[in-house]
């Protein structure tokens, strides 16, 4: 045994290190899991994101939220949003275009009447998904002139319910003033999805994401 040793430690030869292969550390399985997993679904981690930001920006608001909640409802480390996001503006942008065409689609496709706009929001606001969505919408929209230059996307959300419903109440020839009726309908939208906001728990909760 001491003679084993002996030789093994025995300095080398030139020529025995020039034989012996070059080894380096590898990292260990923990090391690499700090980014983003080996062969991990880059579009569906960026939808899963985008999915808790609607949630925490919701929940908190723009100021008061951070990259670390959205990471840690998303289980993800706050390194790797930076893979996907630059910074918490374009993760709030992707979130509320995400919010606007989870909750504004269906009004494309088939537009509620004056008559039908409750039932309608009722039964959007059945879908855990739509629901977070809208509030986040309506925390959006109260805030307008206070976020325009974050994401000036949220002005244009704002014409675009007027608008609706305008034309709503275009089509309705009993309508006395379909300016003001529509301005008070706008206001009554965004008032459900600002309600639906204040009904919200306290914490974005980790279930349901998507």
């Amino acid at each position: 045994m001491s003679s084993r040793l002996a030789l093994a430690d025995a300095p080398q030869t030139p020529l025995e290190r020039r034989a012996r292969p070059n080894l380096r550390a590898v990292p260990s399985p923990e090391a690499r899991r700090v980014g983003r997993p080996p062969g991990s679904d880059s579009e569906a981690r960026r939808r899963t994101l985008v999915s808790a930001a609607i949630r925490v920006f919701a929940c908190r608001g723009f100021d008061a939220a951070t990259l670390k909640d959205v990471a840690d409802l998303a289980d993800i480390t706050r390194p790797a949003v930076h893979h996907y996001f630059a910074g918490k503006t374009p993760l709030y942008q992707a979130a509320l275009d995400r919010a606007h065409e989870i909750v504004m689609a269906p009004w494309a496709c088939s537009p509620p009447s004056p008559d039908t706009v409750d039932a309608f929001l009722d039964e959007q606001e059945s879908d855990a998904e739509v629901r977070w969505a809208s509030a986040l919408l309506g925390t959006s929209l109260a805030q307008t002139n206070r976020l325009a230059e974050v994401a000036p996307q949220i002005t244009d959300i704002a014409d675009e319910v007027k608008r609706l419903c305008k034309e709503a109440f275009s089509a309705n020839c009993d309508a006395v003033s379909p300016e003001r009726s529509a301005e008070r309908l706008a206001a009554r939208i965004v008032g459900r999805w600002v309600m639906t906001a204040a009904t919200l728990p306290a914490t974005a909760a980790a279930a349901d994401l998507v």
